[in-house]
């Protein structure tokens, strides 16, 4: 029988769904969800920050190409090396991957402060369910 994989979709609905009837389940799965989650969010924070530093190397280093190609010419200005460093295709795709790993983070930084926001829905509820446990009103609806 093959083992069906599942989607990161499918991981995160899970994660963040709150089946009101295993409340006791819901709080055993908690940490591992955390775990996982807070795991990808260091993962795309180390991405971002590799991303960043790859661009700022490409910069500088079409920026030495750029000037030293255009000192060639006689009237080079700062504006002028700037231009074409901007322009350079290699810093334009190292720019567009620091872009998408900024956003990967962003995106996995808001799925760990969903599931935090479970944990503290699933304390609250918790904390109701003991009260109500408690209270022979609630309890023995005949009252």
């Amino acid at each position: 029988m093959a083992k069906v994989e599942t989607t990161e979709a499918e991981l995160l609905k899970e994660a963040l769904e709150i089946d009101d009837g295993q409340i006791k389940a819901e709080f055993i799965r908690l940490p591992a969800d955390m775990a996982y989650w807070n795991a990808r969010y260091a993962d795309a924070i180390r991405d971002h920050l590799r991303a960043k530093h790859e661009c700022e190397k490409t910069e500088a280093r079409c920026y030495g190409e750029h000037r030293e190609r255009l000192e060639l010419e006689r009237k080079v200005t700062e504006k002028k090396i700037e231009s074409a460093v901007t322009q350079d295709p290699s810093v334009i795709a190292a720019r567009e991957a620091e872009i998408e790993a900024e956003a990967e983070r962003a995106r996995l930084r808001g799925v760990v402060e969903a599931i935090s926001t479970k944990r503290d829905m699933l304390m609250s509820l918790g904390a109701y369910i003991r009260e109500e446990m408690r209270d022979p009103l609630i309890r023995d609806p005949r009252h």
